[in-house]
Formats: C-alpha cells, sequence, structure tokens
C-alpha cells in the first residue's frame, strides 16, 4: 500500500508582537531630599550663586538613576558652564530690552496706541525667548548626555530654531495663544528631529491639529479653573509628544497620566504655600515693623538681602521636591521603548561638549530640572 506523504502546511506565524526595552528609575525620594538639604544652604549662603552648580548636582543625581536595559545616563554639564552661560544670556536679555523699549518710545504714538504696541512687542519678545530658551537648555543638557559612552548630539542653530518657530510664534500672539498646539509642535520637531544619540537619530510626527482640541478646552478653562488646565496641559502635551518621538526601529510609549500632574501640582502648591510663603511673610511683616520701629533702614536693607538669598534657595528646594521632581519622576516610570533594533549598531559621531551654558532660562526664571 502505497504511503502518500503528508502535505506541507506553512508555517503560520503569528504577527510579531513588539519587543519592550526596559526604562526604569530608581532614585530614591528621601535620598533625592538629603541632596537638597546640603545644596540649599550652600545657594542661600552664596546670595544666589551656588544655584547653578546645585542645579548640575540634581541633574547628575536623576541621570544616574535613569537606567535603560540596566545602564545609566551619564550627565557631564558643569555648574561653572551655567553659570558663565547666565551672565553672557543676562547681559544679551537687558540690552534686547532696552533697545526695545527704546524703539517703541521713538516711534512717537500716542498714549493709547503705544499702550497697544507696546503690549503686542512685548508679548512677541517673551512668546519668542521662552521658546529659544527651551531650545537652548534642551541643547545643552543633551549634548551633555551620554549612554554607555556614546555621547548624544543636538543639531541645528538659534538662527535655524529662530526660522522654523517664528511663523508659528506670530500666529500664537495674532490668535491670543489658540495657535499655541502649532507653535509646540513646531519647537519639538525642530528638538527631537535634530537629537540623536551617536549614529542614531530621533525623528517626531507629531501634528498640531491633533493638539488643538484638548488645548481649546484649556484655553477657555484657563480663567474658571485659576490656571490649572495649563497643568494638566502640561502633563497631556509631555504624553504626547513621547508618543510622537521614533529612533530608527524603535518608539517611545508613554502611558503618563495628565491629572496626576495637577494632583502633584496642586498638593505641591498647597505644602509650597505652608512651608514657604507663609512662613516668608510673617518673617516681613515682622521685619518691616521691627525696622520702622527703630528706623534704620540700612538694616532692613541688609536683612532684607539675606532673607531673599535663604527664601530663595528653600523655595527652590521645596518646589523642586514637592513638584518638578515628582514629575519627573512619573513621567520616567510610565515610559517604555517599543520595537528592536541593535544598540552596538550605534557608534560614536559627536565630540565632547564644551562651553557655557545657555542661562536664557535662568533668566526668564523658567522652574524645571
Amino acid at each position: 500500500m502505497d504511503t502518500q506523504a503528508p502535505l506541507s502546511v506553512p508555517d503560520a506565524r503569528e504577527p510579531e508582537r513588539p519587543r519592550w526595552t526596559s526604562i526604569t528609575y530608581d532614585g530614591e525620594r528621601k535620598t533625592f531630599r538629603r541632596l537638597l538639604m546640603r545644596e540649599a544652604p550652600l545657594i542661600a549662603a552664596t546670595g544666589g550663586i551656588y544655584w547653578f552648580w546645585a542645579r548640575t548636582r540634581v541633574r547628575r543625581f536623576i541621570w544616574a538613576h535613569t537606567k535603560i536595559n540596566g545602564t545609566p545616563l551619564e550627565y557631564s554639564g558643569r555648574g561653572l558652564e551655567l553659570f558663565l552661560g547666565f551672565v553672557i544670556a543676562g547681559a544679551l536679555f537687558a540690552l534686547t530690552y532696552w533697545l526695545l523699549q527704546l524703539a517703541v518710545l521713538s516711534a512717537g504714538f500716542g498714549p493709547l496706541e503705544g499702550a497697544a504696541v507696546s503690549l503686542g512687542v512685548y508679548a512677541l519678545f517673551f512668546t519668542f525667548l521662552y521658546a529659544l530658551a527651551a531650545w537652548r537648555t534642551r541643547r545643552y543638557m543633551v549634548r551633555r548626555t551620554s549612554w554607555r559612552g556614546i555621547r548624544c548630539g543636538l543639531e541645528g542653530s538659534s538662527l535655524g530654531f529662530v526660522r522654523h518657530a517664528l511663523p508659528a510664534a506670530l500666529a500664537t500672539v495674532f490668535t491670543l495663544g489658540l495657535a499655541f498646539p502649532w507653535l509646540n509642535v513646531v519647537v519639538q520637531r525642530y528638538l527631537i528631529g535634530n537629537m540623536s544619540l551617536g549614529s542614531a537619530r530621533f525623528h517626531y510626527d507629531g501634528r498640531g491639529r491633533e493638539l488643538f482640541r484638548p488645548w481649546l478646552a484649556v484655553w477657555l478653562l484657563l480663567l474658571p479653573t485659576a490656571g490649572y488646565s495649563l497643568v494638566w496641559w502640561r502633563g497631556r502635551a509631555m504624553r504626547y509628544h513621547y508618543n510622537a518621538t521614533r529612533m530608527n526601529g524603535l518608539a517611545l510609549n508613554s502611558s503618563l497620566d495628565p491629572w496626576k500632574i495637577v494632583v502633584i501640582s496642586i498638593i505641591g502648591g498647597l505644602l509650597i504655600g505652608l512651608l514657604f510663603y507663609l512662613p516668608a511673610g510673617l518673617v516681613f511683616v515682622a521685619a518691616g515693623a521691627a525696622t520702622t520701629a527703630v528706623g534704620n533702614f540700612a538694616t532692613l536693607a541688609v536683612a532684607g538681602v539675606i532673607a531673599f538669598s535663604v527664601f530663595f534657595a528653600a523655595a527652590w528646594a521645596i518646589l523642586l521636591y514637592f513638584v518638578e521632581y515628582r514629575i519627573t519622576e512619573h513621567a520616567l516610570q510610565t515610559l517604555l521603548i517599543s520595537g528592536s533594533m541593535d544598540w552596538n549598531d550605534i557608534e560614536q559621531v559627536h565630540p565632547q561638549a564644551a562651553g557655557p551654558g545657555d542661562g536664557l532660562d535662568a533668566v526668564l526664571s523658567m522652574d524645571g530640572i
């Protein structure tokens, strides 16, 4: 009896599931709190100058506890670079602001026209400056970040950034903020699209119209929510930008909860009020009453400088610990990398970064890590 060979059935393979690369953050809050308790007194003792070195130590702590496949990031920034960048940016900011004022005053507008023109010019000026500060701060941090010895890079220039962001910035001003999602996406596209880890480049595929509906709700609820709708927007935009980021065969996947950002900010704001603003107000009232009774205003001036240094250091530590650090912690702990690539294919292509930091974010008092 002839036996017939069984028919060969092609392998019915299941669709390949995405492989995940772990991103872990193992920094402990108590360790971070001890770091702030060491740095804050030095900030107060130096009249705020040590803040640049303290900020560097904070970044090194967070970078060292952020691990991709078990390997931590490294941060090579220096406090002196940030300080020099602040001095340079402060001088340029003061000069530019003075020239703008001079130009508006010399134009010969009437009181009402002059006020309207000044408002528009300054709104555009500060909108542009905040976007430029975001670019320059990101460039400094990226160029001083490495992983497995491979340095990150951020190409592009301030002039190129201005060329890309200016149309969206103008639209944002003239639409009273409604076009902000497009400005936000343009900024992220330029930042992320020019970023790379060694020879591996990042890509960004976000679109402004996909953020417009949530932004419209935020814009309409800005006054009724006393500004807290912007806090929700921060978390919503962060998650969107993460999920729109690619690198070769990899993609970021974020499950960040915007409402948790709101809760962190509300609780942090209450704690800042109790631990900082209330004591600071009582101290200033008591100092003013005592000085008025004595009549020594020189003593009040000296005491004011000392009090400002102490309260600045305290506000920095409290805001960082109760708000910014916890937001960063939540963002990192809800982030994954999907896809696959051979990490060994990444080559070192970026030279060691050097030179002063940006400093514009410090001039504009932009909070954050």
